[in-house]
């Protein structure tokens, strides 16, 4: 009988191929559209006379190349063998945090993160990126609170908590396109990790994602 550490194995050698075909297309598609954007930004903020045009355009320039910098990350761990668990961590979660402003609003309480296996880690931090950027996407200006924690249960050990709640906004917000693989992808990979993953609408109107390892 085969132990779970054996079984994501062979799980990640099964998918190897598909990771490396994924870390293409992201790198030929998604890698040069920021890169056109990055450098369309850069040269309107060098154009124009208007100082809050120049402002935005230099705003849009940085979160681009930020961008591009976070999926070089991943294609860079989609093209390993191994997955390397140490793209993105549970210490990397407060500097996620503050690049967003939301040290304010959150609550992390870890005792030795190091103890956790790296897919696990991982994970979370993939858990916490991608409901900020659902988030943003969503619901602008919506006060967002994020809480990762760990403790110990009866009978099932000890146990991560990542939690991010977003109010409902006050913005209109236009209609944006939706891929349908952000949360899709979130619930895989937290499953893959013998993981529980919720998300859905709160009771007064915003959103909640919920991983439990």
């Amino acid at each position: 009988m085969q132990h779970g550490g054996e079984l994501r194995l062979v799980r990640r050698l099964a998918s190897i191929e598909e990771r490396s075909a994924l870390a293409r297309a992201l790198h030929d598609s998604v890698g040069h559209a920021a890169s056109l954007i990055a450098l369309r930004a850069e040269a309107l903020g060098s154009r124009t006379p208007d100082s809050d045009t120049a402002g935005e355009a230099s705003a849009i320039h940085a979160l681009s190349r930020r961008a591009l910098e976070e999926m070089r990350a991943v294609t860079s761990m989609l093209r390993s063998q191994d997955g390397d668990p140490r793209v993105g961590n549970l210490r990397e979660i407060p500097q996620l945090l503050a690049r967003a402003g939301l040290t304010d609003s959150a609550r992390i309480a870890v005792d030795a993160p190091d103890r956790w296996p790296g897919d696990v880690q991982h994970a979370a931090y993939r858990v916490v990126q991608e409901a900020l950027t659902n988030a943003a996407r969503h619901a602008p200006e919506a006060r967002i609170e994020v809480t990762v924690d760990s403790s110990t249960s009866d009978g099932s050990g000890e146990q991560l908590f990542v939690e991010v709640r977003n109010e409902p906004t006050r913005l209109a917000v236009p209609s944006i396109p939706r891929g349908g693989t952000g949360l899709a992808g979130l619930f895989e990979q937290v499953t893959q990790v013998d993981g529980e993953f919720v998300y859905g609408r709160t009771e007064d109107g915003g959103f909640h994602v919920r991983a439990v390892f």
